[in-house]
């Protein structure tokens, strides 16, 4: 049996966490994923957190559209429609786009443009008299003396019931200046032209070439009268425009058929002119300088195809030895004597054969033989030679023959180019003059389609429907700006809600705060004062309501903390936060208070030697404090108090200059080994991590800290760098506790925390 108990504590020690890196792997730790909320309970928990903001904020806005939807005009919208129709030409010979509207969509953009431009507008103004009505208007506005500010024009309703006065003196309207006739008239036009514009609306009707001539008034028969005379303006305006410009084309263009002619004709004199002046003659598509070098160039590369030929000629017999190599020569062999050398040749080389076989090389006949072919010999050379010398006669006469001829053509050249400048400027004169003629074959066209045309224009819009008085408004009734105030200004206390919290970087639950920090959450203190409304201390609270939520908040902490080793539970607790303010001598006091109630022998060492308020927390008197034994002016048994529930505190009473010292100190080291000895528990409370390096210290003689982190308020990344700077120093981190819980407002986070709990079993308290 006691094995199997040993068995299930060691295995107990397996699963618990050894330090906070190992967030998750403890057994308490998954629960705290409370905060993952489906998207339906997200939104409901959030709606319940902010429901005052967004209730105020829609009720507002709601009530601001109420307002402006009561003091807006009812308006009325009439509509003409007019289609766009282009006069077909074509019957009378002319081109169909002359003077035609197409009908591709940047063409019907343009159009609609055109039926809001000015033009069109002063139009409508001339035609109904508006100029005049609004002088009046103005005449009228001048004589009740003021005039709203503009930003406040849509609640003019709500605002003349107020007296003139009261609107001038608050600023919400301004007296009006009595105006010159001369600046009352310009403003009246102004005013119409902006009427007019305001209220006009010009589209196209789906994807057909009709366009829909919409305008808005207060009264029907204004309605349709505004619309039907924006249809005739632009319908007159663009027929006007037609007319006009046919006829002012017409006359331009008679015009400059008279200057053609002239420049034509001039063109044309101009052209014979220069042909006498520069003795400009063509024969076949040629001039005669270019006929006359085409024959000297072909001359010339004949001649010099020909001294090509004799040069080679005479080179090759020069370089020819001995006469039976003349033989390959045909020009020598046609001479009677060469051939007749060469026979003679012939035969005496045969009887030399014969006499070599007979008598041998040294005998008289054969020498004698031999002398004669040599005689042959030179002489067919010397007849060579003759020849090369006549043709070498024959080369220099086909040289100067070429040079004749490039003397030809260097002067025929120079003619050629000189007749070459001529025909540049005889081929620009003669181009000014096509060009000439074919713009005044244009222009003659033109003019005559031009002049048929005016005859048959017509406007290419017509009106189909013209509007009728509307029997209802256009203008959204009161309803509808209802609904639009309330979910705009919903959807504005919605995005308002939800910037507040998410700037709001304060941790909120357990699950939060081991995934930010990756501590194990070991508990979750509800504010004492948010819970009971009561104003004690609340270690005495806990004295006195042992089965409290807030006591059993601690209680949990103290369970956690023994469960985080259960082979060797931390028996000297580090209590330290982040930055001041988060309760941690609050949660010190009542912790140490807790354990010495359940029947431990607990101490409380104030170590936040910059800031001490344990004594103050606990209302003891002090006489001699921790100081005071760490210097040595005090034993040990003096600075101990021991309160009326039985704990043992070690107070500071005074600070000192150079804390850091005293808490470094060996002595500091030899005192919580004394006070280990002596108490079960010894609970120190220290100061803020990140304001001093006092904690980082002391986390090497303690068994484990303990990092406070307020509800709602520490953010989360100071409560990281707090942890990295125990991190930094290995220190031992049992976990983090949240205090300080506004219970009923976690309960609207939705979080399976203390808040959660307590409203829902809250029976199972006794505060």
């Amino acid at each position: 049996m006691n094995r199997q108990v040993e068995d299930l504590t060691k295995a107990a020690a397996a699963e618990s966490p050894s330090s906070h890196s190992q967030a998750g792997a403890y057994p308490y730790g998954s629960s705290y994923r409370d905060d993952e909320l489906s998207p339906v309970k997200w939104a409901w928990h959030f709606a319940r957190r902010h429901f005052w903001l967004i209730t105020t904020i829609a009720v507002i806005g709601t009530a601001l559209a109420a307002v402006y939807g009561m003091q807006r005009p009812t308006l009325y919208t009439a509509t003409a429609e007019i289609v766009i129709d282009p006069t077909d030409t074509r019957a009378f010979g002319l081109d169909p786009e002359t003077g035609a509207i197409g009908s591709d969509y940047t063409t019907l953009e343009t159009q609609i443009r055109v039926a809001r431009s000015p033009d069109v507008a002063y139009s409508v103004m001339r035609r109904l008299l508006l100029e005049e009505r609004m002088t009046q208007e103005i005449a009228a506005a001048e004589q009740d003396g003021t005039e709203l500010n503009p930003v406040l024009e849509p609640f003019h309703r709500v605002l003349d019931l107020l007296p003139s006065g009261v609107l001038v003196a608050t600023g919400l309207a301004s007296e009006v200046v009595q105006l010159e006739m001369v600046d009352r008239a310009d403003q009246a036009r102004r005013a119409a032209l902006e009427y007019l514009d305001e209220g006009l609306e010009v589209l196209q009707s789906g994807r057909s070439l009709v366009l829909s001539i919409g305008f808005t008034a207060e009264h029907p028969a204004e309605a349709a009268r505004v619309a039907n005379a924006f249809a005739d303006a632009y319908i007159e305006q663009q027929l006007a425009q037609k007319v006009g410009g046919t006829t002012r084309a017409a006359s331009y263009l008679e015009t400059r058929l008279v200057e053609l002619e002239e420049q034509l004709r001039q063109a044309e004199e101009g052209i014979k002119e220069y042909r006498a002046e520069n003795r400009l003659i063509e024969t076949s598509g040629r001039s005669l300088s270019e006929q006359e070098l085409s024959q000297l160039s072909s001359e010339l590369i004949q001649v010099r195809a020909e001294r090509e030929d004799m040069e080679g000629r005479i080179r090759y017999i020069r370089s020819l030895r001995g006469g039976s190599t003349l033989e390959s020569v045909g020009e020598i062999l046609n001479s009677p004597l060469v051939a007749a050398l060469l026979q003679e040749h012939i035969r005496l080389k045969r009887r030399e054969v014969e006499l070599l076989s007979t008598y041998g090389e040294r005998h008289p006949q054969v020498v004698s033989l031999r002398a004669d072919l040599q005689s042959i010999v030179s002489q067919i050379g010397a007849e060579a030679d003759r020849y090369v010398a006549s043709m070498e006669n024959d080369l220099s006469l086909l040289n100067a023959r070429a040079e004749a001829i490039q003397e030809e053509m260097d002067r025929a050249t120079l003619d050629n180019v000189r007749l070459s400048q001529a025909e540049v400027g005889l081929r620009e004169r003669e181009r000014e003059a096509e060009a000439l003629r074919n713009l005044y074959n244009s222009f003659l066209a033109r003019f005559t389609e031009t002049r048929e045309q005016r005859q048959v224009i017509e406007a290419d819009a017509r009106i189909i429907a013209r509007a009728e008085r509307p029997q209802r408004p256009s203008s959204p009734g009161l309803e509808f700006f209802l609904a639009i105030g309330f979910v705009v200004s919903s959807a504005a206390g919605v995005g308002l809600a939800w910037l507040r919290e998410t700037l709001d970087r304060g941790l909120r639950s357990g699950g939060e705060l081991e995934r930010q920090l990756g501590l194990p959450c070991l508990g979750q203190v509800p504010h004492l004062k948010a819970m009971t409304g009561k104003g004690r201390k609340p270690h005495l609270y806990l004295v006195d309501k042992p089965r409290s939520a807030y006591a059993e908040s601690v209680r949990s902490v103290g369970t956690y903390l023994r469960m985080s080793n259960i082979d060797n539970p931390p028996r000297v607790v580090q209590i330290t936060s982040a930055i001041p303010g988060e309760g941690k001598t609050t949660f010190a006091v009542s912790f140490a208070t807790l354990l010495a109630k359940s029947g431990q022998q607990t101490v409380l060492i104030d170590l936040d030697l910059h800031h001490p308020s344990v004594a103050r927390e606990l209302g003891l008197e002090v006489e001699h404090c921790l100081v005071d034994y760490m210097l040595g002016d005090a034993a040990l048994e003096d600075v101990i108090y021991t309160t009326d529930f039985g704990l043992a505190v070690l107070p500071v009473r005074r600070q000192t200059p150079d804390p850091s010292v005293l808490v470094s100190s060996q002595r500091l080291r030899q005192l919580l080994d004394a006070m280990r000895e002596r108490f079960d528990y010894v609970v120190v409370d220290s100061p803020p991590l990140l304001l001093v390096t006092d904690p980082k210290t002391t986390s090497g003689l303690v068994d484990a800290s303990v990092l406070l982190v307020r509800w709602q308020e520490t953010p989360a990344d100071k409560a990281a760098n707090a942890l990295r700077e125990l991190d930094a120093v290995a220190a031992k981190v049992a976990g983090a506790v949240l205090c300080q819980v506004d219970v009923k407002r976690q309960a609207q986070y939705g979080y399976a925390g203390v808040g959660s709990y307590y409203g829902d079993y809250k029976k199972y308290y006794v505060d």
